[in-house]
C-alpha cells in the first residue's frame, strides 16, 4: 500500500463521519446529531485547552497523536514528507505503533479503561460510599494507586 496509502485510509473528513453512519449502518437522527457535536468538539479541543486524560499510556500516545485539519478532518499523521522538495512520503513508525497498540488495547478485556475511583477521607463523619463497590471500575493502573491526568471536569475524553 506504501505510505501515501496508508496516510490516506488513517484520514477522514468532518462530514463523511456522518455519511458513513447513515449510509454503511443506517444510523441517522438523533445520534447523528450527538455525534456532528461531538465531532465538532473533538475538532475545537486547542480551544477548550482541555488537556488530554486518557486512562492508559496507549490512550494518551494515541491522543496525542491525533490531530485535527480544517481540510482533511481528523488525521493519524503515519506517514510524513522525507524531504520539502519531494512528494514522497516516509510511514511515522511511532504514529503506527499508536495507532496498533490502541486497536490491540481495544481488543482486550477491557473496551475502555475506567479512571480510577476517587478515595474519599473518613474525617467528615459521613458514609463511606467508596468501599460498595470496592473493585469495580477500577483498572489496574488504580489499583496501584496512579493517578490519572485530567481526571477532574471536563476533558478530551468526556467530549
Amino acid at each position: 500500500m506504501g505510505p501515501s496509502g496508508i496516510r490516506r485510509v488513517l484520514q477522514m473528513p468532518r462530514g463523511e463521519i456522518s455519511d458513513r453512519l447513515n449510509s454503511r449502518y443506517g444510523i441517522h437522527s438523533a445520534f447523528a446529531i450527538v455525534l456532528c457535536a461531538v465531532v465538532e468538539q473533538v475538532a475545537n479541543v486547542h480551544v477548550t485547552g482541555f488537556p488530554p486524560d486518557g486512562r492508559s499510556d496507549v490512550e494518551l500516545a494515541f491522543e496525542e497523536a491525533l490531530k485535527f485539519d480544517r481540510r482533511g478532518g481528523f488525521v493519524l499523521p503515519v506517514a510524513r514528507k522525507r524531504d520539502p522538495e519531494t512528494r514522497e512520503f516516509v510511514i511515522d513508525e511511532d504514529a503506527l505503533d499508536h495507532f496498533a497498540d490502541l486497536m490491540l488495547s481495544l481488543g482486550g478485556p477491557k473496551l475502555l479503561h475506567r479512571a480510577p475511583k476517587k478515595k474519599v477521607s473518613d474525617s467528615g463523619g459521613g458514609s463511606d460510599d467508596d468501599n460498595d463497590d470496592e473493585g469495580e471500575g477500577a483498572d489496574d493502573a488504580a489499583a496501584e494507586g496512579e493517578t490519572v491526568p485530567g481526571q477532574e471536569g471536563p476533558s478530551f475524553r468526556s467530549e
